[in-house]
């Protein structure tokens, strides 16, 4: 076993990397500007120390902590594990030793302030360790930099366990003896109930999770078969699995067809169970063990891996009754820990002294390592693929280079591909046909088929593009396509040793900026990077609104003055119009009739809706239907035929308005035609057409009476309807924006 206190390193080894991977859910600060002192603190501690790696500090007073892995030094190492633990530093160099020395004091004074106690670890054993020897080579660094930052969640929910104290974490540990005893019980039970021919496990009550992602689960788990892989690719998707299954009361295997094999088809009911749960570090586990017991409060204990895998591999990694099968995946350059190698100096040959239980996508042969530049060219995720399938890739696909799909996106293997530079018209229209009946069964889902519809409506817009081009200009507009990029880094001449899924590519900008080719390269890797994207009001969809409800205003004649269409009352009334209200199906109504729709959302009765649809009054795509049971499918339009009554207001004759220039308020570089009118809004109307109000607005009578063209007024700030004030307006967006920041 390696632990701080015991490891000795020999002369010989002394450019041997080491790792030590940490956390602690400990009380902090939700003030950013005071969490940075003890951030920076940190950070100048890690650059003395001559350290590189990751360290996230949470911004929260009682949810989060730290959680770190850094690598370097033996020695450096230790004297951070020293101060971490609140020794004294014993290095020999003073450098060193006066920075332990400051980061002691800043740190006590930073904890003192907020009156907590200070963030300390517990023992050595809260440290876990790995290395191997570098050989002074800088493509061995395990890490591109060192980066250290304030984050919201020290392991990313996406805020859904962000409200998980610290005392709820660090509840149900199992040691990694007791740990194994579990998992050899399990084992044993399961495998006595298969002996004897039963296939009932309802009273096999324990249920063993793998709270790792997809990915992490394909080249290691304790008990394949028997552990349950979630297929989350990120654990900000854990909790949604959590609530799927906290109440199912019957088991059911997965139908995935692209499921993971290890996955078990085991109950996938939470409730009444004991639930043991296991992760890389254990620092998943804390609030994915707190968030179960809340999800699930019938059960027969929820228990974790201390520690996690890494901690029972220090321990059991060379036994060969270790219940540990295959690799442990690992957050670095190295991709993969084998079981023997936590803990100890291992060879870094990537060879696996356990068994293989990852496979090949595409050959399905035993294979559990991941490639940097094997990932999903829709999704980006690592993809498992043996060299020979790799090789066989590059001669059938027409790519530059060879381009994978992961389980998630196998289906699309044969028509979505990133660089489409060596394909031919007859490929490219074999592709959109394939792409569009894909595209088919996604119209009929709802919310979530959403992001799936737009990824493949992205490509195939990019094909057609393509293939519209090579019609248009012949073969001689290939010549005209930008170099294929790396999908991590942007540059296109990569050296595939841009650290990939592993993040972060500061090194190979810092290779780029002091290359021959830098120039080049690194305004390539820049462009790439840059995401454009259409201001909301250019955007196609927006100006059809726009010209739309420009036309409805000219033809029903909505332009109207205060002083127009005034009641004997003074009440200002506008004469009834026919209009044609529309809405978009929404995502929940997709797969509903035409009556749901209109009696859940509308509030109609189905005797009103009958009269409606005999009348004509209600159309689908503009086509007036005469069913009601219609099922409704995504990109369909409702529309209403109604007579239009506007309620009565009362409104002065003539709204008081000012008109300013803005270059003469600000004197800033605004435009010539860019001005503020300052008005005076009454109680009784709301400033955009809303409701039953349209005419009656204050936007639309203002334009009217300063002979503006309509839609034209930009509001600064809001007021309510009910709110009589000074509204602000601008006739620009961008004189809108410069008043918003002075407002501000």
């Amino acid at each position: 076993m390696y632990s701080h206190a015991s490891l000795n390193t020999p002369p010989l080894l002394q450019s041997t990397m080491h790792c030590i991977l940490f956390y602690k859910y400990h009380p902090l600060t939700d003030d950013k500007n005071l969490l940075e002192t003890y951030r920076k603190a940190t950070e100048d501690l890690c650059i003395a120390l001559n350290l590189n790696g990751r360290i996230l500090i949470g911004l929260s007073k009682n949810g989060e902590g730290i959680n770190g892995t850094l690598a370097g030094s033996k020695n450096d190492l230790d004297a951070y594990v020293d101060c971490m633990l609140g020794k004294d530093c014993c290095s020999d160099i003073a450098q060193k030793r006066d920075a332990v020395n400051t980061f002691r004091q800043t740190s006590k004074l930073f904890f003192d302030g907020l009156n907590v106690p200070e963030l300390l670890l517990d023992s050595p054993n809260d440290f876990k360790w790995s290395s191997y020897s570098n050989n002074d080579n800088d493509d061995d660094q395990w890490f591109p930099d060192l980066n250290i930052k304030i984050v919201k969640e020290i392991i990313s929910t996406g805020g859904v366990l962000s409200n998980i104290s610290t005392s709820e974490t660090s509840v149900g540990y199992l040691t990694p003896r007791e740990w194994h005893e579990e998992i050899k019980s399990l084992v044993e039970k399961k495998q006595s109930k298969r002996n004897a021919s039963d296939d009932d496990d309802d009273d096999v009550d324990t249920v063993l999770i793998d709270v790792r992602n997809h990915k992490e689960c394909q080249i290691g788990s304790f008990a394949p078969g028997i552990s349950l892989d979630p297929n989350t690719k990120t654990f900000a998707q854990f909790p949604k699995w959590v609530k799927d299954h906290a109440g199912t009361d019957e088991a059911s295997p997965s139908n995935d067809s692209t499921a993971n094999p290890n996955t078990a088809a085991a109950p996938l009911s939470l409730n009444n169970k004991r639930i043991l749960m296991y992760c890389t570090g254990g620092v998943r586990c804390e609030k994915a063990s707190a968030f179960v017991r809340q999800m699930v409060p019938q059960n027969k204990g929820i228990y974790h891996l201390k520690g996690g895998i890494h901690k029972y591999l220090e321990e059991f990694g060379s036994n060969n009754e270790s219940q540990f099968v295959g690799k442990n995946f690992v957050f670095d350059r190295r991709g993969a820990l084998n079981a023997n190698d936590c803990g100890k100096e291992c060879d870094n040959s990537g060879k696996s002294a356990t068994a293989i239980i990852g496979k090949c996508m595409y050959c399905k042969n035993p294979h559990d390592t991941f490639s940097p530049e094997n990932i999903c060219t829709v999704c980006r995720e690592p993809v498992l693929c043996c060299n020979k399938c790799k090789l066989d890739l590059g001669e059938k696909q027409l790519c530059s280079g060879p381009e994978f799909h992961c389980e998630e996106h196998f289906h699309l293997a044969s028509c979505y591909f990133t660089n489409l530079n060596g394909f031919s018209v007859d490929d490219l229209n074999k592709q959109l046909e394939a792409l569009n009946a894909h595209l088919d069964p996604l119209l009929a889902l709802k919310k979530k088929g959403k992001q799936r519809r737009k990824s493949i409506r992205k490509q195939i817009n990019k094909v057609e593009a393509l293939r519209k081009n090579l019609l248009e200009n012949g073969p001689s507009y290939r010549s005209c396509l930008a170099a294929t990029v790396c999908r991590h880094c942007g540059s296109s001449s990569c050296d595939k040793k841009c650290w990939g899924f592993h993040g972060g590519n500061k090194a190979q900008l810092n290779k780029l900026t002091t290359g021959s080719n830098a120039n080049n390269d690194c305004t390539d890797l820049f462009k790439s990077k840059k995401r454009m994207r259409t201001p909301s009001n250019q955007r196609p969809s927006k100006v059809q609104k726009r010209e739309k409800d420009l036309s409805e205003i000219q033809a029903l004649q909505l332009h109207q003055t205060p002083s127009q269409h005034r009641a004997s009352t003074g009440l200002k009334c506008p004469p009834p119009v026919i209009r044609k209200l529309s809405s978009s199906v929404k995502g929940r109504w997709c797969g509903q009739t035409l009556r749901q729709v209109l009696t859940a959302e509308f509030g109609l009765k189905h005797e009103r809706i009958e009269q409606l649809l005999a009348a004509g009054l209600i159309q689908v795509n503009n086509e007036t239907q005469q069913r009601s049971d219609r099922l409704l499918q995504n990109g369909d339009n409702i529309s209403r035929i109604v007579h239009w009554h506007e309620p009565p207001v009362s409104v002065p004759s003539t709204i008081t308005v000012t008109k300013h220039r803005v270059s003469e308020l600000f004197g800033e570089g605004s435009s010539a035609e860019s001005f503020i009118y300052v008005i005076d809004k009454p109680a009784t109307i709301p400033i955009y057409p809303a409701g039953p109000f349209y005419a009656n607005s204050l936007l639309s009578m203002v334009e009217a009476q300063e002979c503006l063209p309509p839609k034209s007024l930009i509001p600064c700030h809001r007021l309510d309807r009910c709110t009589s004030g000074v509204l602000l307006c601008t006739n620009t967006s961008s004189a809108a924006s410069l008043v918003q920041r002075h407002l501000k």
